[in-house]
């Protein structure tokens, strides 16, 4: 799963009318499915990589594609629990490649993401 940017741009809602129901309406059309952004050398950005949304106890991949999907994408579901993430950069010639443990089964406020410690089996 490609990851976001948290700088990215958003789409923007529209609010529409439809009957007696009220709804907003994402223009996807300017979102990709990837993430790019230069980052100049020395330069940081924050990469989103998952979410836990309002009072639900699951977690949820997160990307550009999230918004298509109410910030729910089920095929990206993850239940309470901890994970491995790899995250892969890539430049012009170059990989940095760093894994992460995603704490998944704790409340909402104490959700995060932290340094893989060396004791964490990592599957290629």
């Amino acid at each position: 799963m490609s990851g976001r940017w948290s700088g990215s741009p958003e789409p923007v809602p529209s609010i529409i009318q439809l009957g007696p129901h009220t709804g907003q309406l994402f223009d996807l059309n300017h979102l990709s499915s990837g993430s790019h952004v230069d980052i100049p050398p020395g330069g940081a950005e924050r990469l989103d990589v998952a979410a836990r949304l309002d009072a639900d106890a699951d977690s949820y991949g997160w990307n550009n594609e999230s918004y298509a999907h109410a910030w729910r994408n089920s095929g990206w579901k993850l239940p309470q629990g901890r994970y491995l993430v790899r995250v892969r950069v890539r430049s012009v010639g170059e990989v940095a490649e760093r894994v992460y443990r995603l704490v998944a089964d704790v409340g909402r406020t104490d959700f995060r993401l932290e340094a893989a410690m060396p004791k964490d089996a990592v599957r290629d």
